[in-house]
């Protein structure tokens, strides 16, 4: 097997830059956040500390599920220091297919998970 080295430090540096579409983040207290990674959005990169700043926020349940779009807003910015899960989706219904337990068919679902 090769292995081909980068010089990206992180995951988080890697696929940062690319994020766009519908993120839900899982919090080591069990909350989950979500919201809209558009035009507007900030991933920090390394050697600064992980955060991320979302163009829209929208409302999750206990269950991860997006609702509505909190409206008044004008961003979400995450420190991310106290996340245990990153997953990036083209559309909410993509996070639904994922819970519901069927396989997204465009597999286009990612997800960058692990401990600061």
């Amino acid at each position: 097997m090769f292995r081909v080295y980068s010089p990206i430090p992180t995951a988080w540096d890697y696929i940062g830059p690319d994020v766009s579409g519908y993120v839900r983040i899982l919090t080591k207290d069990g909350t989950w956040l979500g919201g809209y990674a558009g035009a507007r959005k900030f991933v920090s990169a390394y050697p600064e500390s992980r955060e991320i700043f979302l163009d829209r926020a929208f409302s999750l349940d206990a269950n991860g599920e997006f609702g509505d779009e909190v409206t008044d807003t004008a961003g979400m910015w995450i420190n991310c220091a106290e996340i245990l899960a990153i997953q990036l989706f083209k559309s909410p219904s993509e996070a639904a297919l994922l819970d519901s337990g069927s396989p997204a068919e465009t597999g286009d679902t990612q997800a960058v998970q692990g401990e600061n």
